[in-house]
């Protein structure tokens, strides 16, 4: 596996980005704990799981103009409450207008729903998973590459591979294929829900709308933005969990721990 072109690379000027952080999901597997408690806000080691996905972005520093937090209807409230408890800056939440997993508008949905928000460049993340790198190397990479940026890890778990997407990538780093929900547990990377995106992805993501193609999981917009340009993979030192089922959640301690 080719180094990811990041590893070396530091930006000197600040690179103006926004962060979108995916939150909106009824998390039915996890019923009851998110029957009245968005997946998000569920404690790992005593910290709702959003604030390790904040602490990362605000590792950023400069870096980052403002953070989007985009939920339900529902749970709008809670995280409004939660925000303000917390005092985080730059940061403020945004309903996606849906009430029930019935009428929830998917991923790709939520970030329609914030496209006429983003007036920088933007990150996009999910709020309902632990990872353990720094933002700082796929960033550094966006910044010189100036083209969309997908985080990939090696996965340790089969449940890892099956549930998210398998992707490959060429010397170069550009990924080559990338297939959401694999029927089958294969060798490879997994893709992350870690995205850095230059401003006009917004009128990609409004071409994807249109085209009326799946809207739930992000990684369907990267199956099909690979094919239409150059989308890069960063491949981070450790892998991503997310906390989806009640076996992840019971896991999730013990990923902290590395």
């Amino acid at each position: 596996m080719s180094k990811s072109l990041g590893d070396d690379f530091h930006p000197t000027g600040v690179v103006a980005l926004q962060a979108i952080i995916l939150a909106g999901g009824y998390a039915k597997r996890l019923w009851p704990l998110t029957s009245n408690n968005p997946k998000p806000l569920l404690h790992v080691e005593g910290r709702p799981v959003i604030e390790y996905v904040v602490a990362k972005v605000d590792e950023l520093g400069d870096r980052i103009t403002e953070i989007l937090i985009v939920t339900n209807k529902t749970f709008e409230h809670t995280f409004r409450k939660w925000m303000i408890e917390r005092d985080f800056a730059k940061s403020s939440v945004v309903n996606d207008g849906s009430t029930s997993e019935v009428s929830k508008v998917g991923a790709i949905g939520a970030l329609g729903e914030v496209i006429n928000r983003i007036n920088d460049d933007f990150l996009v993340l999910a709020g309902d998973c632990l990872f353990r790198d720094s933002l700082l190397g796929l960033v550094s990479l966006y910044a010189r590459a100036q083209t969309p940026v997908v985080a990939l890890y090696h996965p340790r778990h089969s449940e890892q591979m099956l549930r998210g997407s398998l992707a490959t990538v060429n010397e170069e780093s550009i990924i080559v294929d990338y297939v959401e929900k694999p029927l089958r547990m294969v060798s490879g990377l997994v893709g992350a829900v870690i995205y850095a995106f230059p401003k006009r992805i917004t009128e990609r993501i409004r071409e994807y709308l249109r085209l009326e193609l799946p809207k739930d999981e992000p990684g369907r917009f990267i199956e099909w933005l690979h094919k239409q340009e150059r989308v890069l993979g960063y491949v981070l030192k450790h892998d991503v969990w997310d906390i989806g089922t009640p076996e992840a959640y019971r896991y999730a301690r013990k990923y902290l721990e590395g």
